[in-house]
């Protein structure tokens, strides 16, 4: 059993090294935008983002709320009380901590409003907040509290040095610990506990009836609730103390070896990167790849990683620096920053998109012989010289249309025949980057539809005739002579 294991481990670290050369190359930097119009307070200790908005909150007591839409900033909730830094954040609420009295508030940013507040001194930590429970801990007590009605509905003895983090799922809370999984059902009020003969030392990630953690060996663990045994172990160079993350099938860990693995369901590694850099923040997963903040002498360092598929791009600015863990938003990433000439703060936001955007007018129902107008916008390209062909459902190239980074970026073009095309941009940057980004149309030969429609009607014009030729022929045998 002990060769077998030893060979597994020699494969998959063959594997490894194998797919380690083919890290693609880093892509031109990607710049940030600056929300100018907002003015931050010093005070301002955290960034979270919350359904459509970014919150902010002060330690003078105000929850800022920003839509990055309209740029407009506002106080959600003030809270008449200063604020320690500790935050917790989970399934869209807040929990903050008074300085002074020394409570626990619960915000509902949606709601606008305060939901509980703790009293003196009564808790330690917050593990876990959904929409009725609390879970928190004493020194020697973890507690689950429904505070819509100020309850505690379970109270267990346990070390808090022990717990290590806390999730929500089919109404049901689950307790990560050293050596096993608290199970809290809140619906029944009964409590399972599953020893984990392993050594857990990361937060959980759950999905379906398996949980994902790091262990003090250096592994990422699959751990199955309902069958009690582990299922899968993938070791790295260095623990992983962060928690995992999940993306359409894929799990991505970044253990303390600056590295960052994509790793199947199965146990088996996709791909991986070598970031080189320490890392500054935990990862944040976006809509099509990671983003992973490096910490470098020059400043803030962004790596834009692929999930499904390799590719690299780079954000750098050596004026900026990231003052806490940047939050996604809609497709963007947003930070708090500080400049080296100036102490202030400022909100931006990053992009993550590399090419070019593809407008058309009108914006559908295209039609033979009517002009459609293109517009080309480059993003985050320097000096973009564009290069329009355009393809038929063939791939035969019917248009081609060059236009220089000093030139307007907009031309027309007249279908003459009806079909699916192919809109093919590449833009070009001044080091010689190709990006290459298609937009696919159906324009609609109204007058071909019109003559199959006339024929059509032609057709059925000529055999209501001959049926009408039919019946008068049959009714005139009928007729006595």
């Amino acid at each position: 059993m002990k060769n077998l294991f030893l060979i597994l481990m020699i494969v998959q670290l063959l594997f490894s090294c194998a797919v380690k050369k083919n890290i693609p190359e880093v892509t031109p930097f990607i710049n940030a935008e600056e929300l100018k119009e907002i003015s931050l307070s010093p005070t301002i200790f955290s960034i979270l983002s919350i359904s459509d908005r970014i919150i902010l909150p002060d330690q003078n007591g105000n929850i800022h709320s920003i839509s990055p839409n309209d740029k407009k900033s506002s106080i959600l909730v003030n809270i008449d009380s200063r604020l320690s830094n500790e935050i917790f954040v989970q399934n869209g609420f807040i929990a903050l901590n008074t300085i002074k009295s020394k409570k626990m508030i619960l915000l509902d940013p949606n709601e606008k409003k305060i939901v509980y507040k703790s009293k003196k001194g009564s808790w330690k930590k917050i593990i876990g907040v959904d929409k009725s429970h609390i879970i928190y801990l004493n020194k020697k007590t973890l507690k689950v509290l429904n505070y819509r009605n100020n309850s505690v509905i379970f109270s267990t003895k346990i070390d808090h040095k022990r717990v290590i983090n806390c999730e929500f799922s089919d109404k049901k809370a689950y307790v990560l610990t050293k050596n096993s999984i608290l199970i809290y059902d809140l619906m029944n009020g009964t409590k399972t506990r599953k020893i984990i003969k392993v050594s857990p030392v990361s937060p959980f990630l759950k999905i379906s009836d398996c949980i994902f953690f790091g262990d003090s060996e250096r592994n990422i663990v699959k751990y199955s609730l309902t069958k009690g045994k582990v299922i899968w172990k993938f070791k790295f160079q260095k623990q992983l103390l962060i928690r995992p993350l999940f993306f359409k099938g894929i799990i991505i860990a970044s253990p303390e070896d600056n590295n960052t693995y994509f790793i199947t369901h199965r146990g088996g590694l996709k791909h991986w990167y070598n970031t080189d850099f320490s890392r500054l923040f935990d990862p944040v997963l976006m809509k099509d790849n990671l983003a992973v903040f490096q910490r470098t002498e020059e400043g803030a360092s962004i790596l834009y990683l692929g999930i499904t598929k390799h590719s690299v791009m780079k954000f750098k600015n050596k004026s900026i620096f990231l003052k806490f863990p940047p939050v996604y938003l809609d497709g963007k990433l947003y930070s708090i920053v500080s400049y080296n000439d100036d102490n202030s703060l400022k909100l931006i936001e990053i992009g993550n998109k590399f090419g070019a955007e593809i407008q058309a007018e009108p914006e559908n129902n295209y039609e033979t012989g009517k002009s459609i107008k293109f517009t080309i916008k480059s993003v985050n390209i320097e000096k973009p010289e564009i290069r329009v062909n355009i393809f038929d459902a063939a791939g035969t190239n019917i248009f081609v249309k060059e236009i220089p980074f000093d030139q307007p970026s907009s031309f027309v073009w007249v279908p003459e025949t009806g079909g699916k095309f192919a809109i093919n941009v590449n833009t070009r940057d001044e080091k010689g980057v190709v990006r290459t980004d298609i937009k696919d149309i159906f324009v609609t030969n109204i007058r071909q539809i019109y003559k199959k429609l006339q024929m059509k009607l032609h057709r059925q014009c000529d055999v209501e005739e001959q049926k009408t030729e039919q019946e008068n022929e049959e009714d005139n045998k009928k007729l006595p002579d």
